[in-house]
This record gives structure tokens, sequence and C-alpha cells, in this order.
């Protein structure tokens, strides 16, 4: 059975139509596409996070350990799902829901990367939670 090919146009209509934000990065980390979605939810213009790393979305404790694990698991097909705080436009942050998956273009060294990013609970609800329960995480003693 052959793949379904559809026009680029169809393409970018159903991206943008999806209610997901998705990131596409080359095998170095360096973006190379994202929806409007993923935009409006980090609070970046339409095409800012276009050509940079993915240490961008990253707070700079998270890079050397959790950005490099999330890196290799997907490259070696494993894959990533949970979730992460991330380091929105204004830097602030976000919890969202990540899922991270390869795939290979048809061209040499073409492996790239696809990051699926889904809202979660924001930290500032997680914060009114735990605070009303007076139980504050490590993290926040």
């Amino acid at each position: 059975m052959s793949g379904l090919i559809l026009p680029q146009k169809l393409v970018n209509q159903l991206i943008e139509a999806v209610k997901t934000g998705i990131l596409l990065a080359d095998n170095e980390g360096t973006i190379r596409f994202t929806n409007e979605y993923l935009g409006a939810l980090l609070e970046y213009p339409r095409d800012g996070l276009i050509g940079k790393p993915l240490e961008t979305l990253f707070f700079p404790e998270d890079i050397p350990v959790f950005l490099a694990n999330i890196m290799n698991l997907t490259l070696s097909d494993k894959g990533f799902e949970g979730e992460i705080l991330l380091r929105k436009g204004d830097g602030n942050s976000l919890l969202v829901k990540l899922s991270t998956a390869r795939y290979q273009e048809d061209r040499p060294n073409g492996t790239s990367l696809f990051l699926r990013f889904r809202t979660s609970l924001s930290l500032r609800k997680w914060k009114k939670i735990f605070s009303v329960r007076n139980d504050l995480p490590a993290w926040e003693k």
C-alpha cells in the first residue's frame, strides 16, 4: 500500500487547525518549524523560534541533563513522553505535556525530531493546589 500524498497547502492547514503545539527540529536540535499554536502557547512571535536551538525553550539548569536525555531518547527511536517545565518568551515557566518522536526525511542525514506540546496545569495552579493543602513540594521550599 502506498502512502497518502497530500498537497502542502492542505498539510499546512491541518497543522494549524490542531490545538497542539508542534515543533520540528533537526538532529542537532535546531528548530526548523513551529505551528502558530505553539508560538501563542509559549508567547513567541510567529516565526520567532525558527533557527534557534531547542535550548531556547528550557531553563539553563535543565539543558545539560534533561534536554540531553530527551534528545537521546528521541534519536534512539524510544521517544519521550512526560510533563516538562518550559521557558516562555517572557521568561516565565509553563508546564506542558511533551511527546517526541524521530522521523526520517528524504535527504542526506535527514533525521529530524518531532515534538508535540499540550498544555498541562500551569505552575501557578500547582502552587495554588499545594498551598491550599499546605504541602508545598521540595522545589518550592
